[in-house]
Parts: C-alpha cells; structure tokens; sequence
C-alpha cells in the first residue's frame, strides 16, 4: 500500500490478479534491499532472527536482504502457519533470476511444503485437486474462481510431499507446463505417484 508498492500493484493489475486475491494469498512487496533492511530493523526485529529466517544475509560485513524489489508471496506449512516466502523479480532482467525461495531454515524445509495445501484442502474434499508448477499458476487457477490447486514449488516431489497428497485422499489432475521440463516432471511425477497409489490424471 506504500508509494513504492505502486510499481507492484500495476503489475497484479496487469495479471488481472485482484484485490481478493492479494488478501487471500497475503500477496506484497519487498522493496529494494537498503529499504527491507531499514523496515525490518525499525520494527524492533532482532538482527540473527532475520538471519535465521532468511530475511537478511551479511557479505564482507555488509548486512542485505535477501529479497530485493520483490513480488512477495508467503508460503505456509501443511497448518497455516507462514515458514517462508516465494518471490518473483517484477522486471524481465534475465540475468536476474525470476523466482527465488526462502532458503533452508530451522522452521522451512521446501521438501515438506507444498503451496497452498492448507487452503486447498478444504476445497479439494468432493472432487480433486489440480496440481501445477509453481505459486503464480495456482493464482492462475484462482482467478477462473478454481481454489483447490497447489503446487510444490518447482521441485521433484519429495516422500513427504507424497504423504500429503495422499492424505488428500482425493484424485490428482497434474497440469505442469506442456515444454520439455513440463513433460519431464510430469513423468517423474507419474513414476511417483504409481509407487504410492495415488489416483491422478494428466492434462
């Protein structure tokens, strides 16, 4: 809601990504690094909790944040409970990469997550639920009022994430990306799912 933000919410308004849906997935904004920092600090938070968090990393005693001029969106355990952040660069800078994680901490273990499950589950209980590539095609879903996707956040799945798919208890329709690295995963993922008997179909 900041001034700065206003390059942010152009940016949601462009992916027709409505004000609901900011609020639903607590969608917002990590300024530029000086800035994060300086915010962060001012709220009273203590400097190795950042670090531990992920928040914050120091180079040659310099303090940064790890997420600079950032669509931020928060990423939760399998109860609700935010552990970390998924993040994508608002400009088309190639050298920059396009989505970048909270790294591995104390409280987020990016093979025991899966994106929205916590959300999804609720919706999912008659029918199915859609999994997809990543946190921008669940939104994706969500704009067609489709609120039962998730997603494990560009990685092979994991035992874990397995475990709670099944715990689903409801078929799975896969929808990743239709190029090579699509078709790849979902391959994988098929091999995966026969294993552990999980119920799925492919679009």
């Amino acid at each position: 809601e900041s001034e700065n933000g206003e390059s942010v919410k152009r940016y949601l308004s462009q992916r027709k990504i409505n004000e609901d849906i900011i609020k639903r997935f607590e969608i917002g904004y990590a300024p530029e690094s000086s800035r994060s920092v300086k915010y962060l600090k001012a709220k009273g938070f203590n400097e190795q909790i950042l670090f531990d968090t992920g928040l914050i990393r120091t180079h040659d005693l310099n303090t940064y944040a790890v997420f600079d001029h950032r669509l931020m969106i928060p990423i939760h355990d399998e109860h609700g409970n935010p552990v970390g952040f998924t993040a994508r660069r608002l400009n088309e800078d190639k050298d920059i990469a396009k989505y970048i994680n909270t790294s591995e901490t104390k409280i987020y273990h990016k093979g025991n997550l899966i994106f929205n499950y916590h959300r999804a589950k609720e919706f999912a209980k008659k029918k199915r639920c859609i999994l997809v590539e990543g946190a921008m095609d669940v939104i994706a879903f969500e704009k067609a009022d489709i609120h039962e996707s998730i997603a494990c956040l560009g990685t092979a799945c994991t035992k874990e994430q397995m475990t709670l798919l099944k715990r689903l208890n409801v078929p799975l329709v896969v929808c990743y990306d239709g190029d090579r690295a699509g078709k790849a995963a979902t391959y994988k993922f098929g091999k995966l799912a026969v294993d552990y008997g999980l119920n799925f179909s492919i679009v």
